[in-house]
């Protein structure tokens, strides 16, 4: 048998047990979620926020942004006394995932983020009596 092949072949089994060792893959980290309410300036909100199980009531007014600290979220927001559309827009670094909004006065609204992904969004508001 001549070295070259032997030398070859054993090279190619060389490379694929030391590729085989290192099979670990790492998840690479994800950019921080942050919720950007939008409207008009000055109205106000309240709400929860649950990251990653953690939950923490939230308010304030328009313009807003709300930096989470986890990669899962269940939302609920209420918009004050004040007239209009208030948005609750979830950014995944700069990409937008979606967004849920609610039309005041004391409208409500609710969404899920999971694994860069948007759902669950639902929206409502009390009639008057």
């Amino acid at each position: 048998m001549k070295p070259l092949p032997l030398l070859a072949t054993g090279a190619a089994a060389f490379l694929c047990l030391v590729g085989c060792q290192s099979s670990r893959v790492e998840r690479a980290a994800q950019p921080p979620l942050t919720i950007r309410v939008v409207g008009p300036a000055g109205a106000s909100f309240t709400g929860t926020v649950k990251a990653d199980g953690v939950a923490q009531e939230v308010s304030g007014t328009v313009p807003r942004e709300l930096p989470c600290a986890g990669s899962q979220l269940s939302c609920s927001f209420q918009q004050g006394a004040e007239s209009g559309t208030l948005r609750f827009e979830v950014y995944e670094g700069a990409r937008l995932i979606g967004s849920a909004a609610t039309t005041g006065p004391r409208g409500h609204c609710r969404f899920n983020v999971h694994d860069g992904s948007m759902g669950g969004r639902s929206s409502w508001r009390f009639a008057r009596d």
